[in-house]
């Protein structure tokens, strides 16, 4: 009895594992402002793409006092999206942009029902 009740369980744990779906993003950096040559603001932002049509400025990373966030380099933003489960996939120069201008692909294993929620991130708006 003990041996079905374990087998069972372990078959459902592994339906639920292989019910996970790849979900994907991307990652660019945000310059500041810069005022008679003078950056104003410390570090960078990065701004998000999920794939929902946002536009770049509605899609920075924002705090929970709606400021955008900001990371010393772009290795400490991509460890803060890490902490959520996101894995850096690959990464591709940006056309049109200066240069070293990259963006960041990354995706995370997610239930179904979770990809439509597209952000567990903090408030980005």
């Amino acid at each position: 009895m003990k041996v079905l009740a374990t087998a069972s369980l372990l078959i459902l744990a592994l339906a639920v594992q292989a019910q996970k779906i790849e979900q994907y993003c991307s990652v660019e950096t945000i310059g500041f402002t810069f005022e008679n040559g003078i950056r104003l603001g410390q570090g960078i932002g990065i701004s998000i793409d999920y794939g929902d049509g946002r536009n770049a400025k509605d899609r920075r990373l924002r705090d929970e006092n709606d400021e955008t966030m900001r990371f010393p380099s772009i290795i400490a933003a991509l460890n803060y999206m890490a902490q959520d489960g996101w894995v850096l996939k690959f990464v591709v120069p940006v056309e049109g942009g200066l240069e070293g201008d990259q963006t960041y692909i990354m995706a995370r294993e997610v239930q179904p029902d979770q990809a439509e929620s597209y952000n567990s991130l903090r408030k980005i708006d």
